[in-house]
């Protein structure tokens, strides 16, 4: 929901076609979505063996806070390194996103050239762990790459790219295909 991503499926969530509908109009209003609680049945009643998610969200026109998303995703990452090596690490701006489950990938570069690059298609754990563990699996274990060492982290660059979640792509042949991808935009996993 805080992605504005209209394919929430009706096993995840009750009243899952108009929650996608009013994800759709929220995307065409320009609108943000901003977390205001998460809690779950076991908050209230107290049995956690088995619980119901209630979440509440508000929709607000302006600018997305992806920016500020974007900067604190780029310092966990950068903090993940830095942890490693032992050095001072940048205090971390809170954001609701970071607790919720989504798909990263971390990319290491250097001077324009790969140096590392990890993450996952499918969200697994948090989104703040997500990025903690790619930066940290794209430093130190990328089989393509020696383990990046600390005289190198000054020099590199650190992207993250959030993922939404997959969805099916059809198409009638390989011109409609590439006519409708967007490079730089899109992401296409191919099974064969």
């Amino acid at each position: 929901i805080l992605n504005l991503d209209p394919t929430i499926r009706h096993d995840a969530a009750c009243g899952a076609t108009p929650i996608n509908g009013l994800l759709l109009a929220a995307r065409r209003h320009g609108l943000q979505a901003q977390l205001v609680d998460l809690r779950n049945s076991g908050d209230t009643a107290g049995d956690r063996s088995r619980v119901v998610g209630y979440a509440s969200f508000a929709f607000t026109p302006g600018e997305a806070d992806g920016d500020a998303l974007g900067q604190t995703l780029l310092t966990i990452a950068r903090n993940a390194l830095c942890g490693h090596f032992s050095l001072p690490t940048q205090p971390v701006k809170t954001h609701p996103a970071l607790k919720l489950p989504a798909a990263t990938f971390v990319t290491l570069t250097q001077a324009g050239s790969l140096r590392g690059c990890i993450g996952s298609l499918e969200a697994h754990r948090p989104l703040g762990e997500d990025v903690a563990g790619n930066a940290l699996s794209a430093a130190f274990r990328d089989p393509r790459f020696q383990p990046l060492s600390v005289d190198e982290l000054t020099r590199t660059r650190i992207e993250v790219s959030l993922l939404e979640a997959a969805q099916p792509f059809a198409f009638s042949d390989e011109a409609d295909a590439l006519a409708r991808l967007r490079p730089g935009v899109d992401g296409l996993i191919l099974h064969y």
